[in-house]
């Protein structure tokens, strides 16, 4: 089952240190403690849901049953691991730590039943390891489900005090990347929410580790000052090409190309270079003032004073991340 094997990849840095980070009483989110006890979680998950896939592929794969023996065994030790290394779930986790341990069951029976009767048929003993890895993957969307990030503000076409949907930006970044977005403008103390559950996880294997939930599938998470700069251009008619606007535009544009899964950090910032006239536009701007956007973009861009990091020579008129080659520049 390709599925298992390629389930291990999405977590597979799950294990980064996790920040244990302060929070008041009436922020939303993770407390102190709980994010302490993700951090054991975050360390036991990825290497069970290994074992777990390696069982599975010997399972399927192997031709003589010794070769069963060593992924079989490292299953038994399913139960014993979490204790260790994870402990007692905080009382909100508890149903994550039931589920982990419903998987554990499952890869210790099936672990019993090879060794009552080694020549057990492929069909049954995959059985156990694919209940497993089902349980696992349950106590992942558990975990999600209660992290803000996770969660589905309205949908709104103006600007507001709480996180919003934003269905015009929605629509403005899926007319121009061809692919079904939602944009979210998240609330101060929502972002900081979100913004401890990222840095609990790393970011990268957020991304990855939320995606199991769908969370950053075809999501673009904006901060409430990107968002507040985009409202005075796309609800006020503030139109100045400024820094700050295009840098605002740039999130914009970057998220969205990576949040369909497409392009590193800065071939999606040149992508969205060559967008910028476009995504301009589908937000209300002139002809005149997208033009302006997308040269002062292009200038910024060049000399550095945006987003510095991300800059790239690759990134050029005909160059290897040119979209259009022989078109309008940038």
């Amino acid at each position: 089952m390709k599925g298992i094997a390629a389930g291990v990849l999405f977590v597979v840095a799950l294990a980064v240190g996790v920040f244990v980070l302060t929070r008041s009483d009436d922020d939303r989110g993770l407390s102190k403690d709980e994010l302490a006890w993700v951090h054991g979680y975050g360390s036991w998950w990825p290497t069970e849901l290994a074992t777990v896939s390696r069982a599975y592929e010997a399972s399927t794969q192997s031709t003589y049953l010794r070769q069963l023996r060593r992924p079989f065994a490292a299953l038994a030790r399913c139960r014993d691991s979490y204790r260790r290394d994870v402990g007692s779930a905080p009382k909100r986790l508890e149903a994550v730590e039931s589920f982990s341990m419903r998987a554990c069951s499952r890869a210790e029976r099936g672990v019993e039943e090879l060794r009552r009767d080694p020549r057990l048929p492929v069909p049954r003993r995959t059985r156990f390891v694919r209940d497993a890895f089902g349980f696992l993957i349950s106590a992942d969307r558990e975990l999600t489900r209660h992290l803000v990030l996770d969660s589905s503000p309205p949908a709104r076409d103006e600007p507001t005090e709480s996180s919003r949907t934003d269905t015009r930006y929605s629509a403005a970044v899926t007319d121009v990347t061809s692919f079904n977005l939602d944009v979210r403008c998240w609330s101060p103390s929502d972002w900081a929410a979100t913004q401890r559950e990222v840095a609990a996880l790393g970011p990268e294997t957020a991304k990855r580790f939320f995606g199991a939930a769908g969370a950053f599938q075809g999501t673009v998470n904006l901060s409430p000052g990107t968002c507040d700069t985009l409202d005075r251009f796309a609800y006020r008619g503030e139109g100045a090409p400024s820094r700050e606007l295009v840098a605002a535009l740039l999130r914009l544009g970057r998220e969205s190309e990576q949040a369909h899964g497409f392009g590193e950090p800065r071939e999606a910032q040149c992508d969205v270079l060559q967008d910028m006239r476009g995504v301009a536009r589908e937000l209300g701007a002139s002809a005149a003032a997208a033009n302006a956007l997308a040269s002062r973009a292009w200038r910024l861009y060049r000399t550095r004073q945006v987003d510095p990091q991300l800059f790239s020579l690759r990134c050029r008129d005909n160059g290897p991340w040119d979209k259009r080659a022989g078109g309008l520049w940038p």
